[in-house]
């Protein structure tokens, strides 16, 4: 949310291509590389990011998945940006998909210490598909 990724990016810079799709729902996952922030910085970067694609978008309904960290335990960062991330999206208007880290306890999901393989990624569509089939318009 507030940290840019590989490509530089963080997620508010996202949104005017997300808008230009002018989607009917959004979905975003995320925010481990958020954990190691000052959290107060991580919950203004997502709420004004989820408040902003409300603005923008506001027939399209906002989903957020609580943020996975891998297959070690959970570290207590994780649970305020877990909150700050809930609070983000249900401010403004959104949905929270807390779903229990499919991949925690697995190291063999795992490609790194950070990044899921593609057998972590399988648990994870695995474990969100049926959550997120029925916030889809039907």
């Amino acid at each position: 949310y507030a940290k840019a990724g590989t490509s530089g990016d963080d997620y508010r810079s996202q949104v005017a291509k997300i808008v230009a799709a002018q989607p009917s729902i959004v979905v975003v996952s995320g925010g481990r590389n958020d954990y190691s922030d000052d959290a107060a910085t991580t919950a203004a970067a997502a709420h004004a990011m989820f408040a902003n694609l409300h603005t923008k978008l506001p027939g399209a309904r906002l989903v957020a998945i609580a943020p996975f960290w891998g297959d070690s335990d959970l570290p207590p960062e994780m649970v305020a940006l877990s909150n700050a991330v809930k609070k983000a999206v249900t401010d403004a208007g959104g949905t929270y998909v807390d779903i229990t880290d499919p991949i925690h306890g697995h190291p063999n999901y795992m490609a790194d210490d950070a990044d899921p393989n593609n057998q972590g990624y399988a648990a994870i569509a695995a474990a969100l598909e049926p959550k997120l089939a029925r916030l889809l318009p039907q």
